[in-house]
């Protein structure tokens, strides 16, 4: 029996989360050596052929954070031709038949996640101040661009972020729709 039902919902997003934040972090503050442990870490081959999702189509080589990243998820990220699944709950879920769905393959690259702000998160707490912000300092909109950024990683897919400009004429809102 699993101790997670008893932790609400937003706990066990957290515990699931954090790990995965975590691991990330210390990938991208150099405080991992993979180096070390390349030679004891066996050969990776995803499948290319049985799968159409983004991010089971990698090379094998984990050399690069999106490489790693994918390489982590990719028996979770379930292709989109996939009939039947079943979801975390235990509940099964059917997609319509092949002939009904709209894309055959995944879309990759070609899908983009977009973060567009007007702040600009360089002081303490924020994603891109001098120093790698801690976790009881992390801002709720650093953590959300982290979140995105890991999101595209496991699934294949481009992230952008774009500092907007601030106009003088417009609310901060406002200065965001151009640049979509």
């Amino acid at each position: 029996m699993s101790v997670l039902p008893t932790f609400s919902k937003p706990a066990r997003r957290l515990l699931i989360l954090l790990p995965v934040v975590f691991v990330t972090l210390a990938l991208l503050t150099g405080l991992f050596n993979y180096e070390s442990v390349r030679s004891t870490l066996p050969k990776l081959v995803m499948p290319t052929k049985t799968s159409s999702c983004a991010a089971n189509q990698s090379s094998g080589r984990l050399d690069n954070l999106s490489s790693i990243i994918q390489a982590l998820y990719a028996p979770l990220v379930i292709p989109i031709t996939t009939p039947t699944f079943t979801a975390r709950d235990g509940t099964a879920k059917r997609l319509p038949p092949v002939s009904e769905l709209i894309h055959h393959e995944s879309l990759g690259k070609r899908i983009c996640i977009l973060d567009v702000d007007t702040r600009p998160h360089t002081d303490a707490g924020g994603v891109f101040s001098s120093s790698f912000p801690t976790w009881d300092v992390l801002t709720p909109a650093s953590a959300g661009f982290l979140s995105h950024y890991l999101y595209t990683l496991i699934h294949g897919y481009t992230y952008k972020f774009v500092q907007a400009p601030r106009y003088k004429d417009r609310v901060l809102r406002s200065n965001q729709k151009p640049l979509m």
